[in-house]
C-alpha cells in the first residue's frame, strides 16, 4: 500500500512540476550537421550542440521553402520535442510526412516508425487520448536531395488530415533561435548496437574520447 501512494505522490509532483514550468505554443527543433551519408537514424552522442536551435510554430518544413536548416541541407538530424495539447477525448490519427526517415514518440512510446531511406511520404498511426499535455518526440535525418518534415492530426469527427496547429503544441518557455556559424565540426553518431557509457567521438578525421 505504501509503495502505491508514494508512487501517486511522486507522479502527482511530477505533474504538478510540470505545470509549473513556462510554456510556449509550438515545438522546440534542434538541427545538427552530420557531414557524412546516413541510411537510418542513429543516436546522437551527448553533450553536443545543435547549429541551430529555435521554436517552430508547427512542424511543416520542407527543402526550398524555408531556411530553417540553412547551410545543412545535404545531411543533418532533427530532434523535436514538445507536448501535444488534447482538449477532447476521443481517437486521434497521427501522421509524420518526411523525407528522408523519421520515427514520432508520444507519452514516450514509439507510435510512428518511419525510419531509412526513401522520398516524401507520411506513415500514420491512431490512438485514444485523454485530455492534457502528451510530451512528444520526432527524430529525423536528412542525406541529400531534397526533405520534408510533418507532422498532422485528424481529431476526432474530423474528416481529413492537416498539420497539428500551434494552439495544439506546447513547448517550454524562452527557448528562442540560436545559430551556430557554418562550417563546424560535424556532430557524431554512435553506430554501435548500443550506446555505452564513453563512446568515442569523430569529428572528421580525428577520433577523440567522450566524456563520461
Amino acid at each position: 500500500m505504501i509503495p502505491l501512494l508514494l508512487a501517486s505522490w511522486i507522479a502527482a509532483q511530477d505533474a504538478a512540476g510540470a505545470a509549473r514550468t513556462p510554456r510556449e505554443n509550438g515545438l522546440s527543433a534542434r538541427f545538427y550537421l552530420v557531414g557524412e551519408p546516413m541510411d537510418k537514424l542513429y543516436p546522437l552522442v551527448s553533450g553536443q550542440t545543435p547549429n541551430v536551435s529555435e521554436v517552430l510554430p508547427v512542424l511543416d518544413l520542407e527543402s526550398d521553402k524555408e531556411d530553417t536548416a540553412e547551410g545543412m541541407q545535404y545531411t543533418f538530424v532533427t530532434v523535436v520535442d514538445g507536448f501535444l495539447v488534447v482538449t477532447e477525448r476521443g481517437r486521434y490519427g497521427l501522421r509524420l510526412v518526411s523525407d528522408d526517415g523519421s520515427e514520432l514518440r508520444l507519452d514516450g512510446a514509439k507510435v510512428i516508425d518511419h525510419d531509412g531511406l526513401h522520398a516524401t511520404k507520411p506513415k500514420d498511426a491512431e490512438l485514444a487520448l485523454e485530455p492534457g499535455e502528451h510530451p512528444l518526440l520526432v527524430r529525423h535525418f536528412q542525406s541529400y536531395g531534397g526533405w520534408r518534415l510533418a507532422l498532422q492530426w485528424k481529431p476526432p469527427g474530423a474528416a481529413e488530415f492537416v498539420t497539428v496547429p500551434q494552439s495544439a503544441l506546447a513547448c517550454a518557455a524562452g527557448i528562442g533561435l540560436d545559430r551556430v556559424p557554418l562550417p563546424v565540426p560535424a556532430i557524431a553518431l554512435w553506430r554501435g548496437p548500443a550506446v555505452p557509457q564513453e563512446v568515442p567521438v569523430h569529428v572528421g578525421q580525428q577520433e577523440v574520447p567522450a566524456l563520461p
